[in-house]
């Protein structure tokens, strides 16, 4: 109880003493490891150490140690930068596997955007047998929000502006760039799922370790933890790394085991190490389904393989690995004028996994699917070979891999052209329907009227208000039509989320009552008409990318995500539909409506000339099987299909009347991959 009284006393001094706040609490932290150890002779990274107290306590102790900062402001605080200090980013470590024998980082993982891939790094630079030392401000702490404390109770947004009129400057740990929303609970389960560490303790930081029982109270635990610590060993490889895993629907979860290669030749060494049961990439993870896992087999993470190699920004022509994310690309090239060329509903997706399920954007009446604006990729095909291919010299390997959900290789790096715009925001006209042929007459009407559509549906309205809708269609803004303000960085982008979901979510918050309130109210809040708004890209393309984590909200059971398209012609069939699953009080907030162009030469590639319609369900909606298995019949019957990249549940029996090419997909893997190297938990289902 001394040390917790000690330490409390020293917080108060951390802005009027921060040199004896820090050297006391460097000390205090370096005790710490030393309970595990001594730190003689031992090898010592200080992840995000800023100017280098941890870094000088640890070396008081006899240890070898590195530190490794991203912030050059923050490394040369004291004056200069200490000896042996890299400048690196903690996401991305500049440092071998295996390499160091103790891996330090206090307070810095509310400020890294994926903390997931900041604690796979800490864990793959450690030595088998070595220590882990994580800990970090939980966001519901009374300082969760910093400088902006307790504030943040109200929202980072609300804090965030009440700072700036207060103290007439920017926080220094913005929400959103450089202080992201961080809890307990989630963190305890991603690392006790791990296979690769033990956890030696878990308790809060600065209090007396019989305080600990705080941590097996969900709700208690946020609040009164007030920073978290976490001491992991790292196991020997033979023990890891197997981990869960799920789809962004949370369904279905399996383990399988983790590689994280950090370039070619580890990506080449680990799929000519492929086990018995197979091999499949992953990125972000931002399929519905198990299309990117693998049960008892081997999973591989391209989130490392992240680099843009090249960007000409005269011809908008940008080359990357697999790993680069939507909105990494989207960072890099709308300063220099140019966009992505197709934009799903998320930037959280990387660019091999937009590529293996050809997603498809707003625009797909106007740009089709993303595989058209790829002149070529370099696959790695499971025999080990790479290949240079395109939708030309090699036509029949380009289409099956476009839609071919990362069963014919694992992309390496690929060349995206993007397209050119003026600014970052869009003018969007908003029209609000009565009913479900009204928004089918106006999209129609409106086809070629706009680059980019949408419309929201009701799902639960019944009679003459079936499908009522918000339809929302732009085009990119030209710098005369900003805002003056906006127009001194017509190009500006800020992809930060605001909000996060808690931790966890109670079962049934997502039900036919609170969707029933949420569509009444965002009906009701949309105007009938208006035209010429300006929006931003995040607000047009990218909502739920405010929230953090939004897939937390339906609960631990998950939900499903549910989209098919049916031609033209067809559009009983979505009448139908809306009418089995207003009938079936089926809730679905997220019920999107859109016209596709013709679709590619994708031997498995979703989109169609026609409508597709999408929903998320409750995995948990009473009768919900049943539904979906109605419509699965009737969308075949159309002439129609369901996206591979999101479909957990259709029988294996249907694809080939939904997908003509599934025969031809399937000559070219045998071929390719006799020996089934390329698996995922959706091709054992599906027998694809």
């Amino acid at each position: 109880m001394h040390r917790t009284l000690r330490l409390l006393r020293l917080f108060r001094a951390e802005q009027s003493a921060p040199e004896v706040f820090y050297r006391e609490l460097a000390a205090d932290s370096v005790r710490q490891v030393e309970a595990y150890g001594s730190l003689a002779g031992r090898t010592v990274l200080d992840l995000g150490g800023g100017p280098g107290h941890f870094t000088a306590a640890f070396r008081a102790r006899g240890a070898r140690c590195v530190l490794v900062e991203p912030d050059l402001a923050e490394l040369s605080a004291r004056g200069s930068a200490p000896t042996a200090a890299v400048r690196g980013d903690g996401m991305r470590l500049p440092v071998a596997d295996a390499a160091v024998d103790v891996c330090f980082s206090s307070n810095v993982l509310e400020h890294v955007k994926d903390p997931d891939r900041m604690i796979a790094e800490t864990i793959r630079v450690t030595r088998p047998g070595g220590l882990i030392y994580l800990a970090f401000t939980n966001w519901y702490s009374p300082w969760g929000g910093h400088e902006m404390s307790p504030w943040h109770y109200l929202g980072a947004g609300y804090a965030e502006r009440r700072y700036r009129r207060k103290r007439l400057e920017l926080p220094k740990n913005r929400p959103g760039t450089g202080l992201f929303p961080l809890h307990v609970g989630p963190t305890l389960r991603q690392i006790r799922d791990r296979k690769d560490v033990e956890v030696l303790a878990a308790q809060p930081r600065y209090y007396p370790r019989w305080c600990r029982a705080v941590l097996a109270v969900p709700g208690l635990r946020e609040v009164l933890t007030w920073n978290l610590l976490l001491v992991l060993r790292r196991l020997p490889d033979s023990a890891s790394p197997a981990v869960r895993l799920t789809g962004w629907g949370r369904t279905e979860p399996t383990v399988a085991r983790i590689s994280e290669p950090a370039d070619q030749g580890q990506l080449a060494v680990v799929l000519k190490e492929a086990p018995a049961r197979g091999i499949i990439a992953r990125g972000l993870g931002r399929s519905y389904n198990n299309a990117a896992q693998n049960d008892g087999g081997q999973v591989v993470l391209t989130t490392r393989l992240n680099r843009i190699t090249g960007f000409d920004q005269d011809l908008g022509i940008a080359v990357c690995e697999s790993g680069v994310s939507l909105e990494q690309l989207i960072i890099r090239a709308l300063p220099a004028g140019w966009f992505i060329p197709v934009s799903p509903g998320t930037r959280q997706v990387t660019i091999g996994g937009a590529i293996a399920a050809d997603v498809h954007g707003k625009n797909h009446h106007v740009a089709g699917s993303f595989a058209r604006h790829v002149p070529w990729f370099d696959l790695l095909l499971p025999d080990g070979e790479e290949r240079r291919v395109t939708p030309t010299a090699d036509p029949r390997l380009f289409w099956a891999t476009a839609g071919g959900m990362g069963l014919t290789g694992i992309i390496v790096r690929a060349a995206v052209q993007l397209t050119r715009v003026a600014t970052s925001r869009v003018r969007v006209d908003t029209v609000r329907t009565t009913d479900i042929d009204e928004a089918l007459a106006y999209l129609a009407e409106t086809d070629a009227s706009y680059t980019y559509s949408v419309a929201w549906l009701d799902c639960l309205t019944r009679g003459r208000h079936l499908g009522r809708s918000v339809i929302t269609s732009g085009d990119f803004a030209e710098p005369a039509e900003l805002a003056a303000a906006d127009r001194r960085n017509p190009l500006a982008f800020r992809p930060a989320a605001r909000l996060s979901t808690p931790p966890a979510c109670p079962p049934g918050l997502i039900n036919r009552h609170t969707v029933a309130l949420a569509n009444e109210a965002w009906y009701r809040k949309a105007p009938k008409r208006r035209e010429g708004e300006i929006q931003t890209i995040g607000a047009f393309f990218h909502p739920l990318d405010g929230i953090r984590n939004w897939n937390r909200v339906y609960g631990p059971a998950g939900f499903r995500q549910y989209q098919f398209v049916v031609p033209f012609g067809a559009e009983a069939i979505v009448r139908t539909s809306l009418e089995r699953i207003s009938q079936a009080q089926a809730p679905s907030f997220v019920t999107v409506l859109k016209r596709f162009g013709p679709g590619d030469e994708g031997f498995l590639s979703f989109p169609m000339a026609g409508w597709t319609l999408a929903l998320d369900f409750p995995a948990r909606t009473p009768g919900l099987a049943g539904l979906l298995n109605a419509l699965d019949d009737e969308v075949l019957a159309a002439g129609g299909r369901v996206y591979l990249a999101k479909d957990s549940r259709v029988e294996a029996g249907m694809l080939a009347g939904m997908y003509p090419r599934l025969s031809e997909f399937r000559a070219l893997r045998a071929e390719l991959d006799p020996a089934g190297v390329m698996a995922s938990d959706l091709s054992r289902r599906l027998g694809l």
